[in-house]
């Protein structure tokens, strides 16, 4: 989370593993279909310096962090509170789920209000 905050690419991807799927399990049109689902560490990286690109700033507060008795499993519950890259607020309530194995991450599951993403971001398919 903190190397997310930095825009920390080369951070980021050190914890990916190369197999490693990221899901976005909350559609924008309200069904049960995912928003959107990634599968490889290309495709991460690709979403990831996505966003990195369209905000100038992000920042997590309120942030809680869970981790189940293995340690496999961490849950981040946070408030981001970013600015687009066209200085806008951008304030979302997020759950992140994250899967662990050797220190890398091998799935993610991000949780995040679609509504106001789509009020923010008009060129998604909303």
């Amino acid at each position: 989370m903190a190397a997310f905050e930095r825009k920390d690419l080369k951070a980021i991807s050190a914890r990916i593993d190369e197999k490693a799927t990221f899901t976005i399990p909350l559609s924008f049109s309200g069904g049960p279909e995912p928003a959107d689902h990634f599968v490889g560490k290309k495709q991460i990286l690709g979403y990831v310096t996505n966003v990195l690109t369209n905000f100038q700033k992000i920042r997590f507060t309120d942030m809680r962090i869970s981790v189940t008795e293995h340690g496999n499993t961490s849950f981040v519950q946070a408030n981001g509170d970013f600015t687009t890259a066209d200085n806008r607020s951008y304030r979302n309530v997020y759950v992140y789920r994250f899967d662990w194995k050797n220190g890398r991450m091998v799935h993610t599951d991000e949780y995040a209000n679609p509504v106001t993403l789509c009020n923010t971001f008009t060129n998604l398919a909303c």
